[in-house]
């Protein structure tokens, strides 16, 4: 298994940046899925382990431990969390002024995620 990074997502599809700087489409194996408890088994910012199946494609068998967190409730009465990124070291807020017209509070939700996700 080599190491890497989740830098992308497309639907089912991962795409990860191996330590040699080359790129994998990856899946999720299954038991990853089951053996995980978390609201998001896979998420962008992710440090994992692949296995290489050909030169463009491969597999996650493993998330390694996040270190944080960036996520927002999700939709509904459920009580669980949509991992939106993870193991953040910095978080740029860009916004409007004008058009469409700044949202304060909008900026207070996003610096709440991130001091909740630390």
């Amino acid at each position: 298994m080599e190491p890497g990074i989740v830098v992308g997502t497309r639907g089912k599809r991962f795409e990860v940046r191996l330590a040699d700087k080359s790129y994998l489409d990856c899946e999720v194996r299954q038991r990853v899925k089951y053996l995980t408890e978390r609201e998001s088994p896979v998420t962008v910012g992710d440090d994992v382990l692949v296995t290489r199946i050909d030169n463009q494609n491969g597999a996650i068998d493993q998330v390694l431990e996040r270190r944080t967190s960036f996520f927002r409730p999700a939709k509904g009465k459920d009580i669980t969390k949509q991992i939106i990124a993870a193991n953040l070291d910095q978080l740029a807020i860009v916004t409007s002024v004008i058009a469409p017209p700044l949202k304060t509070g909008l900026i207070d939700r996003f610096l709440i995620a991130a001091a909740l996700g630390t």
